[in-house]
């Protein structure tokens, strides 16, 4: 590693270690103290562009473009953080210890890894005269983890200053290696689309004969059993027919006709963790109590709703399973947004970056998740989520988890895609 690529990561390691855990009033200080650390490590960016916070801690910045009248475009990620258990993890989280190759911290993967390399790209950039040819913003959430209203603000700001994003690019894909269905190849996976969240509640009493748990235990095996229609949306569609000419040799000709054999994909894609969520909103299952007045019952389910479901669509999809009398409501996490098309200029565009930087294909997907860039659908057409970093399975697995890490190639690899996107806009 050279000693330009060792700067980067030392900076990098600055940004993990400081605490930024979501929704704890003890990591205030953490938080009032990020902003003066990018200035710090960032002096080229703060000093071409126009900066402000939002909220309590959302960052905004504006580095203005060459040509005025060009929409500009929207690159983000969150500060903020989950909290952890310390000791599960084989070396402290905000220690940002480096191990095996790569960076063992909180934030690592999710997400302090794009704002470290939006800012090298820009640092990087700016050192060499270069000015964008249209505006570029960097917006930094910091309450994303708890469904916060940082991001919310940030789009309010840019709405009543009449800025309208050519496109916005924040987390949520990444470049995977370890691909499903047999897939050899590496893919850009871009999400253009992601899960609106939310909390199912049933209640119910006594009746014939049947206690209010034995009733609720009965409901809650039927939803587990009756989970919502899959379907492959266009979205999926397309995923699929770009997978196919590097699938198994079998699933080739089933891919390639999924209008012929929509059912045996259903059947593969219901099959696999992975590939399930894609095609199928999830009600699942949380927990059950009895009430107070020991006549009724109650049940939680989590929901994570694809775009073409709605929270009415759940609601009346389980009072269609049980009984009249069954006590149904939902509360609204967080809605979900509309799909993006691929069929831009705009993804055609990141599929160039990514195709020139990492030699890999590109695809989008319905991610299973949500992100701060659904709050984008009121100014923006074109969200796509992707974070250009090299992720395996277990990196991917390890987000909210113990033991997350960035292995250094990848970030090094980050920032050189983020210097190109930046480069040609």
């Amino acid at each position: 590693m050279n000693e330009k690529d060792a700067l980067a990561v030392e900076r990098f390691r600055e940004l993990l270690k400081i605490k930024t855990i979501s929704g704890k009033e003890e990591y205030k200080a953490e938080f009032e103290s990020f902003l003066p650390k990018l200035k710090e490590l960032y002096p080229n960016v703060f000093a071409a562009a126009e900066w402000e916070r939002v909220g309590e801690y959302g960052i905004l910045l504006r580095w203005r473009g060459r040509k005025a009248g060009k929409k500009p475009v929207v690159l983000m990620a969150h500060q903020d953080v989950v909290d952890c258990q310390e000791e599960k993890w084989s070396h402290p989280p905000f220690a940002a210890e480096i191990h095996e190759g790569a960076v063992w911290a909180r934030g690592s993967v999710d997400t302090k890894c794009i704002i470290a390399a939006l800012m090298e790209a820009a640092e990087e950039l700016i050192s060499k005269d270069f000015s964008p040819e249209r505006d570029v913003y960097f917006a930094f959430g910091a309450d994303e983890e708890i469904f916060g209203g940082t991001m919310p603000k940030i789009v309010s700001t840019l709405e009543r200053r009449g800025v309208k994003p050519l496109f916005v690019l924040d987390e949520g894909g990444a470049l995977l290696t370890e691909m499903p269905m047999g897939i050899n190849e590496s893919f850009a996976m871009v999400a253009v689309a992601e899960k609106a969240y939310g909390t199912l509640r049933i209640v119910m009493g006594n009746k014939n004969g049947k206690t209010a748990p034995e009733r609720i235990s009965n409901a809650v095996n039927i939803i587990k059993k009756h989970q919502m229609k899959s379907r492959l949306a266009p979205a999926v569609r397309e995923m699929l027919r770009r997978l196919a000419p590097y699938a198994k040799p079998a699933l080739r000709p089933v891919l390639k006709n999924i209008s012929f054999f929509a059912g045996a994909v259903k059947k593969v894609m219901d099959g696999s963790a992975d590939t399930r969520p894609m095609i199928q909103s999830g009600i699942i299952f949380d927990k059950v109590r009895a009430l107070q007045d020991e006549n009724r019952a109650e049940a939680t389910f989590r929901l994570k709703l694809n775009p073409w479901d709605s929270f009415e669509d759940v609601r009346e999809y389980v009072a269609s399973l049980l009984d009249a009398d069954a006590e149904i409501t939902v509360d609204i996490k967080s809605e979900g947004a509309p799909i993006s098309s691929w069929d831009t200029n705009e993804f055609r565009y990141i599929e160039a970056c990514v195709k020139k930087v990492f030699g890999a294909q590109t695809s989008p997907f319905v991610l299973d998740g949500g992100t701060d860039a659904r709050h984008f659908a009121p100014i923006c057409d074109r969200v796509y989520r992707f974070g250009a970093f090299n992720m395996s399975t277990a990196m991917r697995q390890s987000v909210h988890h113990e033991n997350e890490k960035m292995p250094i190639s990848s970030f090094l690899e980050g920032i050189k895609f983020y210097k190109e996107l930046i480069k040609g806009l």
